[in-house]
């Protein structure tokens, strides 16, 4: 499961155009995704895909095509993202898995 929020100063975000997430260095997930400031991307442990605005009133539901999964102990997970203009934007990024807790390093 993973939460994605767009944040930045508050009239210096950009907009998003598209994220794709890659886990070691092997498998994508490529999100045709519009969002704008305050919305937030859900991927639940279900498999839905939600994009839901500031207040959680939901705005669209996508297809998420094939998940990648995590392994077991360390992994690789690279966040790129459209930024359609220049400004203080900022994905805020919360991913929860099932199982003990482990501690991640962010480069």
């Amino acid at each position: 499961m993973f939460l994605i929020t767009l944040t930045g100063e508050q009239d210096a975000v950009s907009p998003v155009d598209g994220i794709t997430i890659e886990i070691n260095n092997y498998s994508t997930l490529d999100i045709p995704v519009k969002m704008q400031p305050g919305q937030v991307l859900k991927l639940d442990g279900k498999g839905n895909l939600q994009l839901f605005d500031k207040n959680w009133k939901l705005i669209e539901t996508l297809d998420p095509g094939k998940i990648p999964l995590l392994d077991k102990g360390k992994n690789r997970i690279v966040v790129d993202a459209g930024f359609t203009t220049e400004g203080s934007s900022k994905l805020k990024i919360e991913v929860k898995t099932i199982g003990k807790a482990e501690s991640i390093t962010i480069k």
